[in-house]
């Protein structure tokens, strides 16, 4: 017995022994969410112009939190890097919106501004001119419109006066006159009184008869009838003639309106037709 247990027999073992490595740490997404979060209320907000701001703040948290959380992701404590990048670029657009809003809303005010005090003067003749008779106010037809020889003053110095109208009689080749029809011409003075030079191709000048119809042009080569054209220099002063062609029935007033250039508001002369 004593030698059966003293044998060379290997002896009883314990369990095996086992390691357990360190588990990861999770990753940290959430400057990228963040980001992402923003940016998509930056968008919504922007297109909205009267909450540009707000869209300007958030787009600006948006690109500095998708920063961040690229730089995270590249070094390895994220897994959202395309995710940041996606906020970032949505905050860029909510603050190209937010400017857009901005543009926007500043113009509605400059339209504000200028329908409650509109600049009503009667220019000084330009020397080498013949100024068109000088009407009051109260001769003309339509609320809030001038009168044929007053001045329309813009902010930048540019000005425009429409003449009286006068009786046109066109040629035989003229374009646009139909018989029996009424043919008026009025003349159309800018004056450039601001720092840099006008385009006066992109003045736009059209008429309405009493019943509030868009009027004919009349083209007629033969008449003395010159569009304004070319580029007006700053205090210098071009004129031109156009004519319209009024139905019989309808030739008792004429509305002619004037737009100088995109950037400029419409302005409106009124009165009676010869």
């Amino acid at each position: 017995m004593t030698g059966a247990k003293d044998g060379g027999g290997p002896g009883p073992t314990g369990p095996p022994h086992q390691t357990w490595g360190i588990p990861p740490p999770p990753p940290h997404n959430g400057f990228g969410i963040t980001a992402l979060i923003v940016g998509i209320v930056g968008v919504l907000t922007g297109m909205i112009p009267l909450l540009f701001w707000i869209a300007a703040v958030l787009g600006v948290i948006a690109i500095v939190f998708g920063i961040l959380g690229y730089q995270r992701a590249r070094q390895g404590f994220a897994t959202n890097g395309r995710m940041s990048l996606t906020g970032s670029v949505l905050g860029g657009v909510a603050i190209v919106l937010a400017v857009v809003g901005a543009l926007i809303i500043a113009d509605v005010f400059e339209d504000i501004e200028r329908e409650l005090g509109p600049t009503r003067t009667t220019a000084p003749a330009t020397p080498g001119t013949t100024p068109p008779e000088e009407t009051t106010a109260t001769a003309t037809a339509v609320p809030g419109a001038l009168a044929f020889g007053e001045t329309q003053r813009y902010e930048d110095g540019v000005e425009v006066r429409v003449s009286e109208p006068s009786e046109f009689s066109p040629s035989d080749t003229a374009a646009g006159h139909s018989p029996g029809n009424v043919a008026v011409a009025v003349e159309v003075m800018v004056t450039n009184g601001a720092d840099e030079s006008l385009d006066l191709v992109l003045v736009q000048v059209q008429a309405k008869d009493a019943e509030g119809r868009t009027a004919d042009r009349i083209f007629d080569s033969a008449q003395d009838l010159q569009d304004l054209s070319g580029t007006l220099l700053p205090g210098k002063s071009s004129v031109g003639s156009y004519a319209f062609d009024l139905p019989s029935d309808a030739a008792g007033s004429l509305d002619v309106e004037v737009r100088p250039g995109f950037t400029y508001d419409s302005a409106i002369w009124s009165g009676t037709a010869p």
